[in-house]
């Protein structure tokens, strides 16, 4: 299975978050405006929890929240 790159959205800055323990990941264009943005926490069981997406009017629809995810867990057919 090939698969799709989003042109013109780069990776994730992706920041370790300490209470509760998880991660923040936000995509910026090249103003510095946040595109999007996620907080994602590690739960006990070893699973992650989304505790917020969130994506900017202008760039909804276009895949960039499953983009975003992707970085933390990338995709498991070789992506």
């Amino acid at each position: 299975m090939a698969c799709e790159r989003l042109p013109g959205y780069p990776r994730a800055a992706i920041a370790e978050i300490a209470d509760p323990p998880g991660w923040r990941l936000v995509i910026t264009g090249t103003d510095g405006t946040a595109l999007a943005t996620a907080v994602v926490h590690r739960s006990s069981a070893g699973t992650a929890v989304v505790g917020r997406l969130a994506v900017h009017p202008d760039h909804c629809g276009q895949g960039i929240g499953g983009h975003l995810l992707n970085q933390l867990h990338p995709p498991r057919h070789g992506c």
